[in-house]
């Protein structure tokens, strides 16, 4: 049996809530466990970067990391606006063909 994704469990639980096909019992629990899915993303994202831990190294390891990334990707920004002559879809594109994720939360809503 393939296992699915966490995105799949959440587009599966989001198009049941919109289906009509529910109760109010059911709705909550189904708003909790999509809740809960992608609070438990977020954790495993902040663990896996650096950005919380359990030794006393590990926050402030996190915290430079994450200004790490934003100087990086505020780099690359500017690299990809200046290539597509300022035009932010150019530069999005250029972020794309290169593999960045630079532009990220601009993208993802």
């Amino acid at each position: 049996m393939i296992e699915p994704t966490e995105g799949e469990i959440v587009d599966v639980l989001n198009n049941y809530l919109n289906s009509g096909n529910r109760d109010t019992f059911h709705q909550i629990l189904i708003g909790r466990a999509i809740a809960e899915i992608k609070h438990l993303r977020m954790r495993v994202a902040d663990l896996k970067n650096g950005f919380e831990g359990s030794c006393t190294a590990c926050e402030p390891v996190g915290e430079m990391n994450k200004k790490l990334i934003e100087e990086r990707d505020d780099a690359m920004r500017s690299y990809c606006y200046a290539t597509g002559n300022g035009e932010e879809q150019r530069a999005i594109n250029i972020a794309q063909s290169k593999g960045w994720d630079c532009f990220k939360e601009e993208t993802d809503g």
